[in-house]
Parts: C-alpha cells; structure tokens; sequence
C-alpha cells in the first residue's frame, strides 16, 4: 500500500494485523536505482537524464516509477512502429507516383493511426473488467504495433472458405430466396476461390431480386 493515509482504520484495530511495516518513499539516488532498474532491458538514448527525472519525481513510489517507465516504453515502440510503417508507405508512394506529377496526398497515403486503442489498452489491467474484440478481412492492413505482446490475449485466424464451405454459404444465404434451376451453386462456390464467407452473402443478397 503506497497511500498508508488511506487505510481502513479498522484494519489497524488489535488482532486484525499481526505487524506493520512502513517503508518511506524512495529519496533522490534510490529513485535513480529503480529507473535504471525498470530501464535495464530498454535502449535509452543518451540525452535522457535520469538524475533529472528523479529530481522531479519526489513523493512517488518504486511501483509509480516503474509504471511511468513501462508506459513509456510502450510509447516508444509504438511510434517507432509507426513511424516504419509511415516510411515504408511513403516510399512505395513515391515509387508509384515515380514519372508522373501525382502528390503523396492525391495517393491517400496518411501516417497510421491507432495510437489512441494502444494508450486505452495500455491503461488497462487486469483489475478492469474490459474484452476488446477486433475483426478484419485485411490482417496486412493491422498496425503491427496491436500485435505487440500484452495487447492482444488471443490472436483467431479464420482461413478462406473451401469449396465445400463455400458451397453451404451460398445454399445458406439463399435458403430463402427463390433460385432458378438452371443456377449452379457447385458452379460458383468453384468460382469463387478467395472470397470471404461475408463477400459470398453479401453477393447473394445483391443478387436477390
């Protein structure tokens, strides 16, 4: 407990704990040693200064330090992902638009977005009782800064349809739309190699008159 002020004074009633331990918030060179501590695995650029940041901290708890370092890790990895990813799209642009006069804005290419879902999901903790459930047709197009671990409990792919399961799509999207003999759904389900299950239902209810 880092806020001792806040305890239940019946907790501190005889019989209920046995011993109360207090240890003082951390002075000035011990929060240095849990900055570099929480720090240790995480490359830190030079112009970062420690010593300052602990100077600046007085009245916070080893976990309040620690926390802020997690969070700002995370921060990092995130914009360094998207920055790559900007870069990335930015020169297939230019390769693209290579021999003419198109501008980068004319393309629609924009810096990626997503920073927003990652900080909420990083405000979370187990404490929260919060599921978050995406779903995409284009895993290319995930900002790869999700798939991270710790943001996403479970990753489920659902592969394309086969023929067979093509087959009952199109027979259960029409089950009740009156179908013409002579339309051979064996035909399309063979002929629709690389359609999602959404695009086959999505086609048969177009088709519907």
């Amino acid at each position: 407990m880092n806020r001792p002020e806040q305890i239940d004074s019946a907790l501190l009633c005889p019989g209920h704990l046995n011993q109360l331990i207090y240890i003082p918030l951390p002075d000035e060179l011990l929060c240095v040693s849990i900055l570099k501590s929480a720090l240790n695995k995480s490359p830190v650029a030079p112009e970062v200064n420690l010593e300052f940041i602990a100077k600046n901290t007085h009245g916070y708890s080893g976990a309040d330090l620690t926390e802020i370092c997690r969070r700002v890790a995370k921060l990092a990895i995130h914009e360094s992902i998207d920055s790559d990813i900007w870069r990335q799209q930015e020169k297939q642009a230019k390769e693209e638009a290579a021999g003419d006069n198109t501008k980068m804005e004319d393309i629609g290419i924009k810096p990626p977005c997503g920073n927003q879902i990652l900080a909420e999901m990083d405000g979370m903790n187990s404490e929260k009782n919060v599921f978050i459930i995406r779903a995409t047709n284009r895993p290319d197009q995930i900002n790869l800064a999700l798939l991270y671990p710790g943001h996403l409990d479970q990753l489920i792919c659902t592969p394309f349809p086969d023929k067979v399961l093509r087959l009952l799509i199109f027979k259960t999207a029409l089950n009740k739309s009156a179908v013409a003999p002579k339309v051979n759904l064996a035909f399309l389900a063979k002929s629709t190699h690389g359609y999602l299950g959404a695009d086959l239902t999505e086609g048969s209810e177009v088709g519907d008159p």
